[in-house]
């Protein structure tokens, strides 16, 4: 084998340990890592899916998002879907269940021949139950190339329960200063004098 067959054989080679390590770039959603619970709807940043290599996204189908349990959609506000490339179009977007939510996705022959990116804007999402921490995957048939179903995050979720001040009992002491049996069911803080005569410190 000459030298020019051996070079392009690397060459060839080279070419397809490149391609292998195409995957989708996931840009998370912000905004969901301090919810309080009960305290409404908070909404995402976007979420942004960008192909590497063509043939990233494949096959077209149903990209389902689901969120962790304590976690919740808002199901009367549908998220906007926009995408760029080539070959790719969305054909319908609704809510499966408060903790789900179906997009789906449609591949023509012509998006091997181009990156394309889908942004997911406007998702919004609250805390329901106890402090817990979660996260948003997906499920479904739209393939992503090194995106794990169940698994790989979308955006990371947190929450906590609202705090509940307990300034503790009062009392009778004869000098100038009183030490509060204050409690605090979460977290934690500083008192401060909201009212009352001057002179007091905390």
């Amino acid at each position: 084998m000459n030298i020019v067959k051996k070079l392009l054989l690397v060459f060839i080679a080279v070419l397809g340990s490149f391609s292998s390590f195409g995957q989708v770039v996931i840009t998370m959603g912000n905004g969901g890592g301090s919810l309080c619970v009960d305290q409404g709807f908070s909404t995402l940043t976007d979420i942004t899916l960008t192909e590497s290599l063509v043939n990233d996204f494949s096959p077209g189908g149903s990209l389902i998002l689901n969120t962790s349990a304590n976690f919740e959609f808002n199901t009367i506000t549908l998220p906007g879907v926009n995408v760029t490339g080539l070959g790719i179009g969305t054909t319908g977007i609704s809510f499966l269940s408060a903790t789900s939510v179906r997009i789906n996705i449609a591949l023509l022959g012509s998006h091997s021949s181009n990156l394309n990116t889908i942004t997911i804007s406007g998702l919004q999402v609250q805390a329901v139950t106890t402090a817990s921490l979660g996260s948003i995957t997906s499920t479904g048939s739209f393939g992503m190339n090194g995106v794990v179903s169940g698994v790989t995050s979308f955006a990371d979720l947190g929450s906590y329960s609202q705090p509940m001040a307990d300034a503790g009992l009062g009392g009778d002491e004869c000098d100038l200063d009183f030490v509060f049996g204050a409690s605090v069911s979460t977290g934690a803080g500083v008192w401060s004098k909201v009212s009352g005569p001057a002179g007091e410190s905390y």
